[in-house]
């Protein structure tokens, strides 16, 4: 099997991290990307050519919590929590992606599997 380079459907411009270096928020960027396709390709086969906004919304979650986790939190601030709250959000929803038996599902999402061609009548 060879391995896919994660895809990006996230940006640096995406992610809103106050404080946040722009190599933090591009190694946030690739590195929610990157676990993202790791609980896609359980359903889906890489890379993916379309995906929705649900997508691009969780990964931001992630990486805005994986750029302040670079930078530092303060536990005791609401927005913080707020951070932390969208993260595990994101990554359940990703988990459920994954199962067999989720409920969730991509929206918009195309993957690269072979088109089959369907036969007339």
């Amino acid at each position: 099997m060879s391995l896919v380079p994660a895809s990006a459907y996230i940006v640096p411009a995406d992610v809103n991290a106050p404080g946040a270096t722009p190599t933090q928020l591009q190694n946030a960027c690739d590195d929610a990307c990157a676990l993202a396709d790791s609980y896609i390709q359980k359903k889906k086969q890489l890379p993916l050519l379309q995906w929705g906004a649900d997508l691009k919304g969780a990964c931001r979650k992630i990486a805005r919590y994986l750029a302040l986790a670079d930078r530092g939190f303060d536990p005791a601030n609401a927005a913080d929590q707020a951070v932390v709250m969208g993260y595990k959000d994101a990554l359940g929803w990703l988990k459920d992606i994954a199962r067999t038996d989720g409920d969730a599902e991509l929206v918009g999402c195309v993957d690269s599997s072979p088109t089959l061609e369907e036969e007339g009548p």
